[in-house]
């Protein structure tokens, strides 16, 4: 019983981030999309890693915020070129990856609008 009371809960946002990370390093290492989204994977890694230190103002929340957007245009981006595999004939392929990549970019889009509504509504620091 105490152990259980010892482990904190971790934060939604930062188990997202670190499981798009491991599917665009995974993605990329088994040559299932460019060489580019290792970054992208290693970024959305890095985002996952400051959450759950709990570095989420600041510079932090800068690169948070930073990493939603990347995820959100590269899954809507998927979204779309899986399309090609409904003109190709592979509907039921392509229907199942476009409705996957719109999911993901949908929960980009809250984590996204989630980052800038915390940053808008941040009270002004005097000097």
């Amino acid at each position: 019983m105490k152990a259980l009371g010892r482990i904190r809960s971790l934060p939604l946002t930062a188990i997202v981030f670190i499981i798009t990370g491991l599917f665009w390093i995974i993605s990329s290492i088994l040559s299932e999309s460019s060489l580019h989204t290792l970054g992208v994977g290693l970024i959305s890694l890095a985002a996952g890693v400051l959450i759950l230190k709990g570095l989420a103002s600041g510079y932090g929340w800068s690169f948070y915020t930073a990493a939603s957007l990347y995820n959100l245009i590269l899954f809507a981006y998927m979204a779309y070129a899986s399309s090609i595999l409904i003109q190709i004939g592979l509907v039921s392929l392509g229907v199942a990856s476009i409705v996957g990549y719109l999911l993901a970019a949908a929960t980009y889009l809250i984590i996204t609008f989630k980052a800038f509504y915390r940053v808008s509504s941040a009270p002004a620091e005097s000097s």
